[in-house]
Protein backbone atom coordinates (compact mmCIF):
# COMPACT_ATOMS: atom_id res chain seq x y z
CA UNK A 1 0.00 0.00 0.00
CA UNK A 2 1.45 3.03 -0.63
CA UNK A 3 2.00 6.00 1.70
CA UNK A 4 -0.67 8.24 0.37
CA UNK A 5 -3.16 5.03 1.36
CA UNK A 6 -2.03 4.76 4.45
CA UNK A 7 -2.54 7.82 5.65
CA UNK A 8 -5.81 7.95 3.76
CA UNK A 9 -6.26 5.15 5.80
CA UNK A 10 -5.63 6.70 9.26
CA UNK A 11 -7.70 9.66 8.30
CA UNK A 12 -10.34 7.53 7.72
CA UNK A 13 -9.51 5.49 11.45
CA UNK A 14 -9.95 9.29 12.93
CA UNK A 15 -12.92 9.80 11.27
CA UNK A 16 -14.84 6.69 12.88
CA UNK A 17 -13.29 6.82 15.81
CA UNK A 18 -14.12 10.68 16.16
CA UNK A 19 -18.47 9.74 15.41
CA UNK A 20 -18.26 6.84 17.14
CA UNK A 21 -17.49 8.53 20.57
CA UNK A 22 -19.06 11.70 19.99
CA UNK A 23 -16.36 13.32 21.66
CA UNK A 24 -12.86 13.50 20.42
CA UNK A 25 -10.35 12.17 22.78
CA UNK A 26 -6.80 14.07 22.25
CA UNK A 27 -3.25 12.54 23.02
CA UNK A 28 -1.71 15.70 23.93
CA UNK A 29 -1.64 19.75 24.86
CA UNK A 30 0.21 19.90 21.30
CA UNK A 31 -2.36 18.18 18.45
CA UNK A 32 -1.47 16.41 15.51
CA UNK A 33 -2.50 17.74 12.18
CA UNK A 34 -5.25 14.81 11.86
CA UNK A 35 -6.42 16.03 15.63
CA UNK A 36 -6.49 19.67 14.42
CA UNK A 37 -8.73 19.46 11.59
CA UNK A 38 -11.11 17.82 13.84
CA UNK A 39 -10.53 20.20 16.68
CA UNK A 40 -11.53 22.75 14.24
CA UNK A 41 -14.53 21.29 12.88
CA UNK A 42 -15.80 20.80 16.47
CA UNK A 43 -14.99 24.35 16.91
CA UNK A 44 -17.06 25.05 13.95
CA UNK A 45 -19.80 23.07 14.66
CA UNK A 46 -20.55 24.60 18.28
CA UNK A 47 -19.97 28.30 17.04
CA UNK A 48 -16.75 29.04 18.66
CA UNK A 49 -15.16 29.56 15.06
CA UNK A 50 -15.39 32.40 13.89
CA UNK A 51 -17.09 34.01 16.85
CA UNK A 52 -14.55 33.63 18.85
CA UNK A 53 -11.28 32.64 17.27
CA UNK A 54 -11.11 32.90 13.21
CA UNK A 55 -9.61 29.16 13.03
CA UNK A 56 -8.48 26.60 16.19
CA UNK A 57 -4.94 26.58 17.96
CA UNK A 58 -2.45 23.33 18.03
CA UNK A 59 -2.71 23.44 21.36
CA UNK A 60 -5.47 21.89 23.85
CA UNK A 61 -5.70 23.65 27.78
CA UNK A 62 -6.55 20.78 29.91
CA UNK A 63 -8.36 21.65 33.38
CA UNK A 64 -8.40 19.53 36.16
CA UNK A 65 -11.12 20.31 38.46
CA UNK A 66 -11.90 16.97 40.67
CA UNK A 67 -8.46 15.16 40.80
CA UNK A 68 -5.59 14.48 39.46
CA UNK A 69 -7.23 11.98 37.18
CA UNK A 70 -9.87 14.26 35.87
CA UNK A 71 -8.87 16.52 32.79
CA UNK A 72 -11.42 18.40 31.04
CA UNK A 73 -11.55 17.30 27.65
CA UNK A 74 -13.10 19.55 24.82
CA UNK A 75 -16.68 19.53 24.68
CA UNK A 76 -17.38 18.52 28.59
CA UNK A 77 -20.19 19.09 30.21
CA UNK A 78 -20.68 19.68 33.64
CA UNK A 79 -24.02 20.48 36.18
CA UNK A 80 -24.20 23.42 38.03
CA UNK A 81 -26.05 25.27 40.59
CA UNK A 82 -24.33 23.48 44.03
CA UNK A 83 -21.32 25.69 45.98
CA UNK A 84 -20.03 22.29 46.20
CA UNK A 85 -20.33 21.37 42.62
CA UNK A 86 -17.58 20.57 39.94
CA UNK A 87 -16.70 23.52 38.12
CA UNK A 88 -17.46 26.04 41.73
CA UNK A 89 -13.95 26.46 42.51
CA UNK A 90 -10.80 26.92 40.30
CA UNK A 91 -9.10 24.29 38.72
CA UNK A 92 -5.93 23.00 40.42
CA UNK A 93 -4.46 22.42 37.41
CA UNK A 94 -4.48 24.45 34.05
CA UNK A 95 -2.55 23.04 31.01
CA UNK A 96 -1.22 23.98 27.99
CA UNK A 97 2.86 22.57 26.84
CA UNK A 98 3.80 26.10 28.53
CA UNK A 99 7.41 27.42 27.66
CA UNK A 100 8.78 27.98 31.19
CA UNK A 101 11.10 30.87 29.61
CA UNK A 102 7.41 32.40 28.73
CA UNK A 103 4.73 34.64 29.74
CA UNK A 104 1.42 34.15 28.81
CA UNK A 105 -2.50 35.14 29.93
CA UNK A 106 -5.42 33.19 30.52
CA UNK A 107 -9.26 34.42 29.94
CA UNK A 108 -12.54 31.84 30.79
CA UNK A 109 -15.59 33.48 30.29
CA UNK A 110 -19.26 32.32 29.84
CA UNK A 111 -20.01 32.97 26.02
CA UNK A 112 -24.13 32.63 26.53
CA UNK A 113 -24.62 35.12 29.39
CA UNK A 114 -27.81 35.46 30.19
CA UNK A 115 -29.06 32.84 28.12
CA UNK A 116 -27.95 30.93 24.90
CA UNK A 117 -31.09 32.26 22.76
CA UNK A 118 -30.20 35.95 23.53
CA UNK A 119 -26.61 36.63 24.70
CA UNK A 120 -26.54 40.27 25.25
CA UNK A 121 -24.05 39.57 28.16
CA UNK A 122 -21.25 38.25 26.33
CA UNK A 123 -18.85 37.75 27.47
CA UNK A 124 -18.87 37.29 30.88
CA UNK A 125 -15.43 36.78 32.42
CA UNK A 126 -15.06 34.03 35.14
CA UNK A 127 -11.51 34.22 35.37
CA UNK A 128 -8.44 36.96 33.49
CA UNK A 129 -4.71 36.43 34.90
CA UNK A 130 -1.56 37.80 33.06
CA UNK A 131 2.00 37.74 33.60
CA UNK A 132 1.71 33.91 33.94
CA UNK A 133 5.57 32.69 34.10
CA UNK A 134 5.40 29.93 32.48
CA UNK A 135 2.73 26.98 33.46
CA UNK A 136 2.73 28.64 37.20
CA UNK A 137 -0.96 30.24 36.71
CA UNK A 138 -0.82 31.07 40.53
CA UNK A 139 2.47 32.58 40.34
CA UNK A 140 0.45 35.41 37.86
CA UNK A 141 -1.08 38.38 38.36
CA UNK A 142 -4.95 38.01 38.66
CA UNK A 143 -7.34 40.60 37.61
CA UNK A 144 -10.41 38.67 38.27
CA UNK A 145 -10.49 35.67 40.59
CA UNK A 146 -12.08 32.55 39.83
CA UNK A 147 -16.03 33.40 39.83
CA UNK A 148 -18.25 29.94 40.29
CA UNK A 149 -19.60 28.53 36.53
CA UNK A 150 -23.15 29.04 36.35
CA UNK A 151 -26.03 28.87 34.75
CA UNK A 152 -29.67 30.04 35.97
CA UNK A 153 -32.62 27.80 35.61
CA UNK A 154 -34.09 27.46 32.06
CA UNK A 155 -31.30 29.58 30.27
CA UNK A 156 -30.39 26.41 28.51
CA UNK A 157 -26.57 25.33 27.73
CA UNK A 158 -23.68 27.86 28.31
CA UNK A 159 -20.54 27.55 26.30
CA UNK A 160 -17.62 28.45 28.55
CA UNK A 161 -14.19 29.10 26.58
CA UNK A 162 -10.98 29.86 28.16
CA UNK A 163 -8.16 31.32 26.20
CA UNK A 164 -4.20 31.21 26.70
CA UNK A 165 -2.29 34.17 24.95
CA UNK A 166 1.79 34.78 24.97
CA UNK A 167 2.77 37.17 26.23
CA UNK A 168 5.47 39.43 23.99
CA UNK A 169 7.05 40.28 27.92
CA UNK A 170 5.77 41.06 31.04
CA UNK A 171 3.48 43.54 30.25
CA UNK A 172 1.74 46.91 32.78
CA UNK A 173 -1.89 45.45 32.51
CA UNK A 174 -3.88 48.39 33.74
CA UNK A 175 -7.16 45.81 34.54
CA UNK A 176 -9.57 46.21 37.38
CA UNK A 177 -9.19 43.81 40.10
CA UNK A 178 -12.21 41.85 41.07
CA UNK A 179 -12.78 39.20 44.09
CA UNK A 180 -14.25 35.81 43.59
CA UNK A 181 -17.26 37.03 44.81
CA UNK A 182 -17.60 40.49 42.66
CA UNK A 183 -19.63 40.74 40.02
CA UNK A 184 -18.99 44.08 38.97
CA UNK A 185 -17.26 44.58 35.70
CA UNK A 186 -17.55 41.33 34.33
CA UNK A 187 -19.71 41.66 31.32
CA UNK A 188 -17.91 44.96 30.31
CA UNK A 189 -15.51 42.97 28.33
CA UNK A 190 -13.97 42.74 24.80
CA UNK A 191 -11.49 40.23 23.69
CA UNK A 192 -10.48 42.08 20.48
CA UNK A 193 -10.17 44.98 22.32
CA UNK A 194 -8.08 43.55 25.25
CA UNK A 195 -6.04 41.77 21.88
CA UNK A 196 -5.01 44.90 20.93
CA UNK A 197 -4.72 46.82 24.14
CA UNK A 198 -1.86 44.37 24.73
CA UNK A 199 -0.58 44.25 21.58
CA UNK A 200 -1.21 40.11 21.61
CA UNK A 201 -1.23 37.71 19.22
CA UNK A 202 -3.65 35.54 18.92
CA UNK A 203 -3.96 32.63 21.21
CA UNK A 204 -2.10 29.53 21.49
CA UNK A 205 -4.36 27.42 22.78
CA UNK A 206 -7.95 27.05 23.85
CA UNK A 207 -10.30 24.86 25.16
CA UNK A 208 -14.50 24.88 25.76
CA UNK A 209 -16.94 23.03 27.82
CA UNK A 210 -20.63 23.43 28.43
CA UNK A 211 -22.02 24.26 31.65
CA UNK A 212 -26.29 23.79 32.30
CA UNK A 213 -28.63 24.17 35.65
CA UNK A 214 -28.79 21.16 37.54
CA UNK A 215 -32.17 21.17 37.82
CA UNK A 216 -32.42 18.16 40.78
CA UNK A 217 -31.92 21.31 42.99
CA UNK A 218 -34.93 22.09 44.50
CA UNK A 219 -36.11 25.73 45.31
CA UNK A 220 -33.43 27.34 43.21
CA UNK A 221 -33.17 30.41 44.38
CA UNK A 222 -33.56 32.55 41.05
CA UNK A 223 -35.47 30.53 38.26
CA UNK A 224 -34.77 32.34 34.85
CA UNK A 225 -38.77 32.16 34.12
CA UNK A 226 -39.75 34.44 37.12
CA UNK A 227 -41.72 37.38 35.79
CA UNK A 228 -38.33 39.86 37.03
CA UNK A 229 -35.93 38.27 35.67
CA UNK A 230 -38.01 37.60 32.48
CA UNK A 231 -38.73 41.80 32.28
CA UNK A 232 -35.29 42.57 32.83
CA UNK A 233 -34.21 40.18 30.03
CA UNK A 234 -36.35 41.46 27.13
CA UNK A 235 -35.08 45.11 27.71
CA UNK A 236 -31.95 43.95 27.33
CA UNK A 237 -32.97 41.83 24.23
CA UNK A 238 -35.08 45.12 22.67
CA UNK A 239 -31.70 47.30 22.98
CA UNK A 240 -29.09 44.95 22.14
CA UNK A 241 -26.69 45.73 19.19
CA UNK A 242 -24.87 43.48 16.74
CA UNK A 243 -21.16 42.27 17.85
CA UNK A 244 -18.76 41.40 16.16
CA UNK A 245 -16.15 39.03 17.41
CA UNK A 246 -16.89 39.31 20.45
CA UNK A 247 -17.18 43.16 20.87
CA UNK A 248 -19.35 44.10 23.81
CA UNK A 249 -23.14 43.93 23.88
CA UNK A 250 -24.85 46.89 24.72
CA UNK A 251 -27.68 46.67 26.75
Amino acid sequence: MSPCSLNHAALLVVTFVSVAKGLIKYNSVLLSKPEHYYFEEELTAKGIIPEVVPRAPFRIVYLEYLNKNHSVLPGAKFMVGRPDGPVAKEPYNVTWGANATDMYTLCLFDFDAPVRAAPVLRSYIHWLVGNIPGAGVKNGETFFEYFPLRARADTGTHRYVMLIWRQPKILEFKEPYRNGTDEDDRVDFSINEFEKKYQLEPPIALTYFECEYDHTIKNPHLRYDDEEVKRKNEELRKNAKPYDDLTEWVG
